[in-house]
Parts: structure tokens; C-alpha cells; sequence
């Protein structure tokens, strides 16, 4: 359930101070509100956590544990406890420091969409087993003000010089209702991590102090419990066969957290316009640029937050008119130097398993140049065309693991350091002098049209087409697994206008060769098989298309 709500609002004022000097000036405002909700179910209805489902043995227990409550509770038990104890509803600290509140408790299983405690999605699906829960909310305003002056110096120079101020201000929030189970072996919650004790302030369940602490084994209470209940010997630990050994106790959780950041930056651009002559001309440019940080919602990433990505661009360009102004050529030579740039990465998450988080890379170059042109051959003749090259790489060291990568297996639990069969310090990878994510270093399509008058009889315009894209890595670490290796595709059509241009009819072949090229991978870990996923282009396809057109 995704909802979203935007408003923008923006005053310009236009004025020439001389007949040589004019500017731009402007206030812009902007707001936003998103809204997400999803629901991660079981459709076949299995385990603890269906519809009516308790445990009244692990209830004892977690009654007995005196940290967990024996009464239901849903996606916003958490935050609603958070708001009741600091008296108001702002869920926002105004120091800034993120908000955390943790509610465990007796699992109860899928309330369903009546009484108290709901747990599933409005207007959503029949969830007959809720397994997590999750809705966040991120609201952004934003405020800018910017002059921009344009200085015909002469009759051949132009420089245009500009200013911006703006500031972003973003508050997030993220609500996590989840099944878990309490673990018999650490004394832990099974498949939460260290960022969730050390961020919610969870008890140590190996506690000394404890009724069920043996005092002569280091176990924890839930294997003191099996010992009092005579499922365990006391002093061999191992399963006496008297009564059946509890390994795990089913649990539920509720967690809140929210944050809210600011960000303001100035930004200015310098641009010299050169009239070289009347068919031609060069502009050479210097533009900062700045996009506002945020927040990683939904599965409380270890990464909370991010912070603004900067930049500073350089660019020399060329255009002109040639051969009796039957070529057109646009051509640019840039240099992107990014001073942090968002990138994406695996981390592990504070309420289980891995997510994808944006994450600051200190340092970005993008170097490259394009060219595009448009040719007239003949009256009946056109050809086109562009190419680019964009070698990239990242200039400063940032540590990432991959946990979706086969050559750092996780064994028996990719959550801690302790189950991995490489553990986290191995299997951080450095992404300096990685290709930038998702940039392809080189690019290219030519086309050609034939025009055809049939006089009385209309006209018939024909296109062929090629285009190509070089290898594109999905991950920073560059290997085969993530690539989408080079491709091309061909493309024909021929199309028929009537005189009256009333009627159009058009055959195209898309894809003549059939070749298939991957354009999105996505990558999975060791619970799916190190598989890949995604998206690939479209097969050779060809259709006929008929428009009628009513009138002028």
C-alpha cells in the first residue's frame, strides 16, 4: 500500500538592469508525504504464527522472563508506548538523535482485521498468517531561493553566473511488527542481531540472577528451564527423554524508530557562451550540484540514515551547423567529480536477514564525452547518431560486504559473526577503483530513414536502426556474477501516410536478430542459493499498425 501526497510552490521575477545584463531570480517551496504499508504473509496458512496460534508453554516462559508481556500487540504498540511515555504525539526528537522503542511479547498469531490488534493490511489481501509487517512514513520540505545572471559581455561571449541556497528537511519514521522465536542455545532472539540489543537496549537473558540459571552450567534460561522440566539432565545437558525439549519459544515484536535530518548547501553555476561564427559555437561550464540526504525505511537497516551527495562538474561542449547546415553535431567532453556519491550495499538488518541500503562513497570520477549529429545526405536521406564513453570509478576507500556474493559463504547464520563460515572482517570488500554502479562505460545507436513520395498515392517512410550498450555491473565488486554483458539490437519499420495524412500504416520488426541482453539484476543470498535474478530486454517481435485519424 503505497500513498503519496506532493505540493510545490515557485515565484519568479524577471529583470535587466542594463541592455546587456538580465537576471532570473525565484523562491521555490516543496513538500512530500509517503505513506507505505506492506504485509509478508503465509498464504498456506503454516506455522506458529496463523490465525489464533499461541504457545501457552513458551507464555510461562516469557512471563517468567519478566520483560515480555502476555498481552497481543500489533504494528504500533511500539510507537504508541513510545508517545505515551513522552506525553505528546511528536515523533520527532528535536536534538535529532533517532527514537527507539521495542515491545516483545507473547506470539498470538494473525489477529486479523477485527478487534484490537489488527495486523493486516487495509484493503489488503485475506492474510491468514502474518509473518512481518512493516509501514513507514518519510515527509521532506524543502526550500531554495536562486538569482541567475546572464552578461552578453560581447558580441560573441555570453557568461551566465548563478547562485542557490536550499535546505531539505526530511523526518522518517518505521514501524516493524514481526514473529520471532527466543533462542535455546544463545539466549537470544533467533535471527535479530547485536545492532538490535545495542540500539532497544535488550536484557541479557544470560543472566546469573535469574531463576533458571543453573549455577553450575553456563546455559541460559530456557535451557534451565528444560533442566526444571526434566526434558534435559542437569548435568549432562543432553535429552533424558521424560519430556520433549523446548529448542526455541515463539515470540512477537513491535519496534519504532524514528529520525529526522537537515541539509542545506549553496551551489552556484559558471557558463562562458563563444559565438564563434554564425553556424558554431563552444561553451565551457562549472556547475556544483547537491542532492539531499535521507533515510533507509522499512528493515531498519544498521545504515539509518545518509547524507547529501556533492559534486562538481566540468564541461566543455561544441555545436555547430555544417556542410551547408545539412549536419548537425553536438559534442561534449565532462568531468563529474564527485566529493560523496550514494551507492548501494548488503547490510544486515537489526530485526533479521540482510537489505539494501544506500550508503555515502567518499569519492566518485565520472570522466567521458559524447557526440551526437544529424546528417541530411540527400532530400530523401537522413542519417543519425550518437556515441559515448564514460569511464567511471570510485576514488576513495569505502569497506562493503556483499552478502549475496557465493565466495563469502554464510554457513549456519549470515547475521552474526559467529555462524559464518567467513566472517564479516574477510568478506569486507573495497570498492575503490570499481566501475560507478550501474554506468555503463560505453554507449552508441546510428539509425537511417529513407523518405519515399508516392505522389497520389501518400508517402512510404523507411527506418533502420542499431544501438549497443557495453557491460553494466549491478554490484561495485565487478564480477561475473553481477555483470550484464555487452549487447546490441537491430530495428526496422516502414510506414505508409496517406495524402490527406488521415490514415498511417506501419510494419516494424523490433530485435531482427532475437539476441536477449539483461538491462536489471538482482542478486540473492545464501537462504535463496546465491541466485540471480531480473530483467531482460524483449525478443524479436513484429506487428502492423492501423490509426485513422477523425479530423484536423
Amino acid at each position: 500500500n503505497h500513498e503519496a501526497q506532493y505540493e510545490s510552490h515557485e515565484l519568479q521575477a524577471f529583470f535587466d538592469l542594463t541592455e546587456n545584463l538580465s537576471f532570473t531570480t525565484g523562491i521555490f517551496f516543496y513538500s512530500s508525504v509517503i505513506d507505505q504499508r506492506g504485509d509478508f504473509f503465509d498464504a498456506n496458512a503454516t506455522g506458529l504464527y496463523v490465525t489464533g496460534a499461541t504457545d501457552p508453554v513458551g507464555a510461562n516462559i516469557n512471563l517468567a522472563l519478566g520483560f515480555i508481556s502476555a498481552d497481543p500487540i500489533n504494528l504500533f504498540t511500539a510507537k504508541n508506548l513510545w508517545i505515551a511515555s513522552n506525553g505528546k504525539a511528536d515523533t520527532v526528537d528535536e536534538t535529532g538523535a533517532p527514537i527507539n522503542s521495542l515491545v516483545l511479547a507473547q506470539l498470538h498469531g494473525d489477529t486479523g482485521d477485527s478487534g484490537a490488534n489488527p495486523l493486516r493490511v487495509k484493503h489488503g489481501p485475506d492474510t491468514a498468517g502474518t509473518d512481518l509487517l512493516y509501514t513507514t512514513r518519510s515527509r521532506r520540505d524543502a526550500t531554495a531561493a536562486y538569482a541567475q545572471g546572464v552578461w552578453n559581455m560581447s558580441d560573441i561571449l555570453t557568461l551566465t553566473f548563478g547562485l542557490r541556497w536550499a535546505e531539505d528537511k526530511l523526518a522518517g519514521e518505521e514501524n516493524v511488527y514481526r514473529s520471532t522465536t527466543l533462542c535455546a542455545l544463545t539466549g537470544a532472539l533467533c535471527g535479530l542481531t547485536g545492532v538490535l540489543g545495542g540500539a532497544f537496549g535488550l536484557p541479557n537473558l544470560i543472566d546469573p540472577t535469574s531463576e533458571f540459571y543453573s549455577g553450575s552450567e553456563l546455559v541460559d534460561s530456557l535451557g534451565s528451564y528444560n533442566v526444571l522440566i526434566g526434558a534435559l539432565d542437569p548435568v549432562t545437558l543432553q535429552p533424558t527423554g521424560n519430556a520433549v525439549v523446548l529448542t526455541s519459544i515463539p515470540m512477537a515484536l513491535s519496534i519504532y524508530r524514528s529520525f529526522h535530518r537537515t541539509d542545506d548547501e549553496i551551489t552556484y553555476r559558471l557558463n562562458l557562451d563563444w559565438d564563434i561564427d554564425d553556424n558554431s559555437m563552444m561553451y565551457f561550464s562549472v556547475t556544483t550540484g547537491y542532492r539531499g540526504g535521507g533515510f533507509n525505511l522499512v528493515f531498519f537497516s544498521a545504515t539509518h540514515q545518509f547524507d547529501p551527495e556533492k559534486l562538481i562538474s566540468y564541461e566543455i561542449g561544441y555545436k555547430a551547423q555544417l556542410l551547408d547546415n545539412t549536419l548537425q553535431l553536438n559534442s561534449a567532453i565532462y568531468l563529474y567529480d564527485y566529493e560523496t556519491i550514494h551507492t548501494f550495499g548488503s547490510e544486515v538488518s537489526a530485526i533479521g536477514g540482510t537489505t539494501a541500503s544506500v550508503l555515502e562513497a567518499p569519492g566518485a570520477e565520472i570522466l567521458g564525452f559524447e557526440v551526437e549529429g544529424m546528417w541530411l545526405a540527400t532530400d530523401r536521406i537522413t542519417i543519425g547518431g550518437n556515441v559515448s564513453f564514460t569511464p567511471s570509478e570510485y576514488t576513495k576507500t569505502l569497506l562493503i560486504r556483499d552478502g549475496d556474493d557465493l565466495r563469502f559463504p554464510c554457513g549456519t547464520s549470515c547475521d552474526n559473526a559467529a555462524g559464518r563460515i567467513i566472517g564479516p572482517a574477510d568478506s569486507n570488500l573495497d570498492i575503490k577503483g570499481k566501475q560507478v554502479l550501474q554506468v555503463p562505460e560505453s554507449k552508441g545507436s546510428l539509425w537511417a530513414s529513407y523518405a519515399l513520395p508516392l505522389g497520389n498515392n501518400g508517402t512510404v517512410d523507411f527506418m533502420l536502426s542499431y544501438s549497443y550498450i557495453s557491460d553494466v555491473y549491478y554490484k561495485q565488486f565487478e564480477t561475473e556474477a553481477d555483470k550484464a554483458p555487452a549487447y546490441d539490437r537491430w530495428d526496422v519499420r516502414a510506414s505508409w501516410k496517406s495524402p490527406s495524412e488521415s490514415w498511417r500504416v506501419t510494419g516494424f520488426v523490433s530485435n531482427i536478430l532475437d539476441d536477449i541482453g539483461i538491462r536489471q539484476i538482482e542478486t540473492h543470498g545464501d537462504v535463496d542459493g546465491y541466485r540471480r535474478t531480473g530483467q531482460v530486454t524483449e525478443p524479436r517481435m513484429y506487428g502492423l499498425e492501423v490509426t485513422y485519424s477523425l479530423g484536423n
